[in-house]
């Protein structure tokens, strides 16, 4: 009984020690890794960073600029504002347009002063680029097998910068 409970423990101890990391694929096709630490190698081969236990966050993050992006035509009084998810930032800059803004969004993680970027628009209009977000979001989903089941969450702004007048 006393080996039972402290093999028990042990695990319990163990898997909370190591901070786990997943490692997206750039062009969403491989599937994502999973570590305990990121190396330049890693980083420089096309893959993107992120603390597994921040999944919400993310999802709940990129799920919000997807709404954003599927409206046909918005002006927005924000400039610029972040989402934070532990370790990742996802910043997004608006850039103003004649007939409604477009956003610039680009997401960054720094583990072990290992730092991943991911732009996540990388189409020339909004509607492509929430398709993107679709289909990272289902690669993420696809590919989940240490990721648990996340909840939807509504993200806090972080750094939001208002245009003036």
């Amino acid at each position: 009984m006393k080996k039972c409970l402290f093999i028990a423990i042990f695990l319990v101890a163990y898997d909370g020690y190591g901070q786990k990391i997943a490692l997206l694929s750039h062009d969403l096709k491989t599937p994502i890794l999973y570590t305990d630490s990121v190396t330049m190698e890693q980083i420089s081969s096309g893959r993107f960073a992120f603390a597994v236990n921040n999944i919400d966050t993310l999802v709940g993050s990129l799920a919000y600029l997807r709404t954003l992006l599927r409206k046909e035509i918005t002006r927005s009084k924000i400039e610029s504002w972040e989402f934070r998810a532990g370790n990742t930032v996802i910043k997004t800059h608006r850039i103003p347009r004649a007939y409604g803004d477009a956003y610039s969004i680009v997401a960054t993680s720094t583990f072990d002063e290992v730092t991943s970027v991911f732009n996540i628009t990388t189409e020339k209009n909004d509607k492509q680029n929430a398709k993107r977000i679709d289909e990272i979001l289902k690669y993420i989903d696809k590919n989940r097998t240490v990721l648990k089941e996340w909840y939807e969450i509504t993200p806090k702004m972080y750094q939001v910068v208002i245009i003036k007048g």
